[in-house]
């Protein structure tokens, strides 16, 4: 047994430097992102700040959709079509909020790119989240549909999985 254990953890071993060589290239690219993502954080520190409040809505609306949505499936009879419909809009409405806080984070990090230095205001965030809430809405919502509706119909498919899987036994 202790044999099979030590060429088990060898071969994982093996395995797990050959990752390691064929990823070693990609190190120094990996920690030029990692300073320049630090970099802009510390000249934009209110990114954390719409990060943490886009966390705090994604929160909310979980604790908000699982409220009503046990509230509604407990008295009405519902079906797969009922059930897919809620879960496509608690998947759009996170994907929503995700993709409003990716897209500031976005701004702030092309503002930063493509403004001069010297003329660093603190308004980039908010300019940035505004976008995000106003004219790129829109991309947004329908793109975060499209990824809500395969998010939906995959928990639908293991839902109905599960079902059949009881049903057969």
């Amino acid at each position: 047994l202790q044999m099979v254990t030590a060429i088990l953890f060898s071969v994982f071993t093996f395995i797990f430097a050959l990752y390691i060589w064929s990823i070693w290239k990609r190190i120094p690219f990996t920690e030029t992102m990692i300073n320049i993502a630090c970099i802009i954080i510390n000249a934009y520190p209110s990114v954390i700040v719409i990060s943490m409040f886009i966390l705090i809505m994604q929160i909310l609306w979980i604790l908000w959709w699982s409220a009503l949505s046990v509230a509604y499936l407990s008295q009405t009879q519902w079906n797969n079509g009922t059930l897919l419909l809620l879960l496509i809009s608690f998947y759009w409405n996170l994907e929503v909020f995700k993709n409003i806080g990716h897209t500031t984070v976005c701004g702030v990090a092309a503002t930063w790119f493509f403004v001069d230095q010297q003329t660093i205001t603190n308004q980039a965030t908010l300019k940035s989240l505004k976008r995000a809430m106003t004219t790129s809405l829109g991309s947004i919502a329908l793109g975060s549909l499209i990824v809500a509706f395969i998010a939906a119909l995959r928990q639908l498919v293991v839902i109905i999985r599960q079902q059949t899987k009881h049903d057969l036994m």
